[in-house]
């Protein structure tokens, strides 16, 4: 089955510090793709994509103020660990939200609302049912996304019966 998920594609703005002797500030963009029901990083967008109708598609159960926060929230308090364990363990929550470990300041240009299509199956085994996501875009398997929808699984289904 098609499935258009609901997604935020944020337009970030990092600095870097770069150079051996003399540091000088630079100052790159991405544009990651988090998903709208628990707000992970799956993919990054090269340009703004265009926008299309779609039918049917999740209820974003994430907002975009409370995903924003929580990037602000997660890069602040990676800025402050000094520890080797503690800087470590921050930066794996920045990157499961797709921010770089090595930027010294980050700002949210824009958050827009997309869909983002895959090709799901819900496939039965013995220990349980679970879904199987292929990007719609790249055509590979997503594991990050089908361990997402499977953990929501429930709430995925109660959105596409309306």
């Amino acid at each position: 089955m098609l499935l258009h998920l609901p997604c935020y594609l944020v337009d970030l703005s990092y600095t870097q510090k770069r150079g051996m002797l003399a540091k000088k500030e630079v100052t790159n963009r991405i544009l990651p793709i988090y998903d709208a029901i628990e707000g992970i990083c799956f993919a990054y967008a090269q340009e703004s994509p265009s926008e299309i109708k779609v039918r049917r598609t999740i209820q974003p159960r994430v907002k975009v103020d409370k995903l924003a926060k929580r990037i602000d929230k997660v890069f602040s308090e990676f800025l402050t660990k000094v520890q080797r364990h503690s800087r470590y363990l921050w930066g794996q929550r920045m990157a499961e939200l797709g921010l770089p470990t090595d930027a010294t300041a980050i700002v949210i240009n824009s958050t827009t609302m997309i869909t983002y299509p895959f090709y799901t199956a819900l496939v039965r085994r013995k220990d349980g049912v679970r879904y199987v996501a292929v990007d719609g875009v790249s055509g590979k398997l997503s594991e990050t996304l089908s361990t997402l929808l499977t953990r929501n699984l429930s709430y995925v289904q109660q959105s596409l019966k309306t």
